[in-house]
């Protein structure tokens, strides 16, 4: 369903930014609307890679909202540079999600038929923001080299989220882009200096509040081995010296299996890629 189609509705429409969008400062409020009689300047909006936006109307190729996180912030923008997401169908797979203690997604389709993954579209765009904040300080200090690695992840990811987005990706095909794309967020982040994500088998995010220490624990290491192992094989021209730390919770078990004495690990890993 297109932009226009659901305004047809009345509804708000909310989506994400492709691509960055920077007005020319001579013709940012050259752009006018006549109503009654009346003529006013309207300012174009800019937007930034993976921000939210919030639509109103749309006229031909352009559309007027706001930041969906800085409502005072509005103006005119590009429709091209912004794909419309399913908000509902967003909420109700991120409940799935958490409500399946075992970690296991439950959104279900049938073999053989296109699906969509809107957590997947949702978890890109907002990895895509962060990314890009860090690209500018990465330019900002002139590490150019670093930049490059960066960069070609971000074209990876969009082009991924462009494939679910199409809605041509059949069922078997979209898990395995979770578990990829998934890859290629784990080892960016980590490659950043951002926070790790703890996974489960099918490359969603683990709710940890949820389950048991011990398996959040198992779930973590297994994360960080996964990391690891992606940093000596390299995912796609990804192939980078890995060090690190990790302080985990170790829980021990006695021969019942019912006590648990929790204590504190810290492990030091240094990895060299190949």
């Amino acid at each position: 369903m297109t932009v226009a189609e659901r305004l047809k509705g009345g509804d708000v429409t909310t989506a994400i930014v492709i691509a960055n969008f920077s007005p020319d400062i001579q013709i940012r409020d050259s752009i006018v609307s006549t109503n009654n009689g009346r003529t006013r300047a309207i300012r174009q909006l800019p937007l930034l890679l993976g921000q939210r936006v919030e639509i109103d109307v749309t006229h031909g190729e352009w559309c007027h909202g706001r930041l969906a996180d800085d409502k005072s912030k509005s103006g005119i923008f590009p429709l091209s540079f912004v794909s419309v997401i399913d908000v509902a169908a967003l909420r109700s797979s991120h409940r799935s999600d958490r409500s399946n203690e075992s970690g296991a997604t439950t959104s279900v389709v049938n073999h053989g038929e296109a699906s969509h993954d809107p957590f997947l579209v949702e978890e890109v765009a907002n990895v895509l923001k962060e990314w890009w904040t860090a690209c500018k300080t990465l330019y900002a200090n002139q590490n150019m080299q670093s930049l490059e690695r960066v960069t070609s992840l971000i074209e990876e990811l969009m082009s991924a989220r462009k494939r679910v987005l199409s809605g041509n990706v059949m069922c078997e095909e979209l898990k395995e882009l979770r578990t990829v794309v998934a890859r290629h967020i784990d080892l960016g982040n980590k490659w950043l200096g951002f926070d790790m994500v703890v996974r489960n088998e099918a490359g969603y995010p683990l709710d940890v509040d949820g389950v048991s220490p011990v398996r959040a624990f198992r779930e973590h290491l297994a994360a960080f081995n996964r990391i690891q192992q992606d940093t000596i094989g390299g995912i796609g021209e990804l192939s980078a010296n890995f060090g690190g730390s990790l302080r985990c919770y170790v829980a021990f078990l006695d021969e019942v299996g019912e006590n648990v004495v929790e204590g504190e690990e810290r492990v030091e890993l240094d990895v060299v890629g190949g």
